[in-house]
């Protein structure tokens, strides 16, 4: 969350009050780590390595996922329509041909599943070398 307060003491004109408002109007963002992980004996998953990072905008269900291994990609994970705690890993591509009504193409990279312990998402990648991720 942006804090204006500052903008607003420090003798803020016209402008920044405007900026203030453009700020604290937009809505917050939660972010979370992306690690791979292994379960350890007890059965809690122990972090190896962060490998990115899921950002979900306030009142919207899609995540939008950060790969440190691909910066210029941005994925995508959507709850399933029909269960819950299934999750599909997208990709997006923009269309170039002007008369198609869909704006991308959305292509399906990978599965997740949501834990019941530990409050923990699981992810699977096709293709990709990372095997499998958590939130």
């Amino acid at each position: 969350m942006v804090d204006g307060s500052q903008s607003l003491k420090n003798g803020a004109g016209e402008a920044n009050t405007d900026a203030l408002l453009r700020l604290l109007s937009q809505s917050q963002y939660y972010r979370f780590q992306l690690f791979q992980g292994q379960r350890n004996a007890q059965g809690k998953i122990e972090k190896n390595k962060i490998v990115g990072m899921a950002y979900l905008k306030e009142g919207e269900e899609t995540y939008t996922i950060r790969l440190w291994t691909f910066l210029n990609n941005k994925f995508f994970l959507l709850m399933n329509k029909t269960n819950s705690s299934h999750f599909l890993l997208m990709s997006r591509e923009t269309n170039k041909t002007p008369v198609d009504k869909s704006k991308y193409f959305w292509d399906v990279i990978g599965n997740g599943r949501a834990g019941h312990c530990q409050r923990k998402t699981v992810l699977n990648f096709v293709l990709i070398f990372l095997k499998c991720l958590f939130i």
